[in-house]
């Protein structure tokens, strides 16, 4: 929300409605309270399908970014990348471009050969 919005979300405290979370960046999607039982599964199930090593590095990346070097990012955005490259979900990802099919990652870390 930026700095002065937090801050006067913080002095104020003023209650705000979900529509007005959406508009500022505080949520990202508002959901009818009867569907949101439904739409958060459909998060999870689509979340839990992707390659779930990648989104670990990619969040703790993000979050440790914050406070580095330019420099510090890219040194560990490059062992990021290392270590997913090396994961089966990779192969897998490349292997289903290819075939032009849906990937079916299994979440596992460790060495996978190229393909």
């Amino acid at each position: 929300v930026g700095l002065a919005k937090a801050m006067e979300m913080i002095l104020l405290a003023d209650i705000i409605d979900a529509q007005e979370a959406l508009r500022i960046g505080l949520v990202n999607r508002v959901v009818p309270t009867e569907q949101l039982a439904q739409e958060t599964l459909k998060l999870a199930e689509r979340l839990a399908q992707g390659p779930t090593v990648a989104y670990g590095l990619a969040k703790t990346g993000l979050y440790q970014g914050l406070g580095m070097s330019l420099g510090d990012v890219l040194n560990m955005e490059a062992r990021n990348q290392a270590i997913a490259a090396r994961t089966p979900d990779r192969a897998e990802g490349v292997a289903a471009f290819r075939e032009k099919r849906p990937p079916r990652f299994t979440g596992r870390a460790g060495s996978s050969p190229a393909r």
